[in-house]
């Protein structure tokens, strides 16, 4: 989290800038206004995920993404404000509208279900359309690069350093691979996966500590390779000590469940349910990951989709 803290040369210095604005034009304040609200807001974001209660965690997500996208409208120009849109669509989609669209299939309801899958797809697609647009502030050659992985590995390498370049890389290909997860009938959504895995990669190169590991945990779910997506489970449990549930979560519906190892299935699901407030400054992905962990352990159609009886 960034911290406003400005040192008194800091201070002084934006105010010598406020009074030359004052002087020469009105848009001046009025640019340096947005950006320091926008600023504030995003410092201020982070206490969404302190929520327990996921019925008010979704109103509230809800009302901030429509001020975030009237912000926006008048500051196009602001990098914070792209990243909470990119951040807000993305943990919309995957928090709310998936459990929404979980709980259909869970009640047998085919048509809400795939009402609800389509409002979680269309919120991971305007989380990269923001997302997307982030990146390229830092270089204009990211459809170029997306034609292949190494392409995509060398803009990634050459263009991306910084601890904020990490957090940016982080999210949109959270949602990157969040839209193919449902999305798996669209042969040309799964056929560029490659895209969000390695800015994932990148990424963890940069700072593996984002997010409780979430980068690892995100490969673990979504790499090809079983014995790598276990590598990347283990270290991302390494990094949070076990307290960020959805790690968990995924290890037991991806790699057990491709691996049809019931018993391991049920006990991490089992940890997850069990697991006490480890980490406060993530209690909203963990309230979530226990609405899952308890539907995917009770709704025979999760129990079929990884062949188990």
């Amino acid at each position: 989290m960034r911290l406003m803290n400005l040192s008194f040369g800091a201070t002084h210095r934006a105010l010598l800038v406020a009074v030359a604005c004052s002087v020469f034009t009105t848009g001046c304040l009025e640019k340096m206004g947005l950006n320091a609200f926008l600023g504030a807001t995003r410092d201020g974001s982070h206490s969404l995920n302190t929520f327990q209660d996921f019925e008010i965690a979704r109103e509230a997500t809800a009302a901030g993404l429509g001020q975030l996208e009237g912000m926006h409208k008048l500051a196009p120009w602001n990098e914070d404000g792209l990243f909470m849109l990119a951040r807000g669509w993305a943990t919309n989609s995957y928090f709310f509208a998936e459990d929404s669209y979980e709980e259909a299939v869970a009640k047998g309801d085919a048509p809400a279900a795939n009402y609800h899958l389509r409002r979680a797809r269309a919120g991971f697609v305007r989380s990269l359309y923001f997302g997307q647009e982030l990146l390229k502030r830092s270089d204009d050659g990211f459809d170029a690069a997306t034609q292949d992985a190494g392409a995509m590995s060398a803009w990634l390498d050459d263009n991306f350093e910084s601890d904020e370049d990490a957090l940016r890389l982080l999210w949109v290909g959270f949602s990157w691979v969040e839209h193919a997860h449902v999305s798996k009938e669209l042969k040309d959504v799964q056929a560029r996966l490659f895209v969000g895995l390695e800015m994932l990669k990148r990424s963890l190169e940069i700072d593996e500590n984002l997010e409780h590991g979430m980068a690892h945990t995100l490969l673990g779910a979504y790499g090809s390779d079983l014995a790598e997506n276990e590598k990347h489970f283990k270290r991302a449990l390494e990094l949070n000590d076990g307290g960020f549930l959805p790690t968990k979560l995924s290890y037991a519906t991806t790699f057990y469940c491709a691996k049809s190892d019931k018993a391991a299935y049920e006990k991490l699901l089992g940890e997850v349910l069990s697991a006490t407030d480890a980490i406060p400054a993530a209690r909203l992905p963990n309230t979530v990951a226990k609405r899952r962990a308890r539907r995917y352990l009770g709704a025979p159609a999760f129990q079929k989709s990884c062949g188990f009886s």
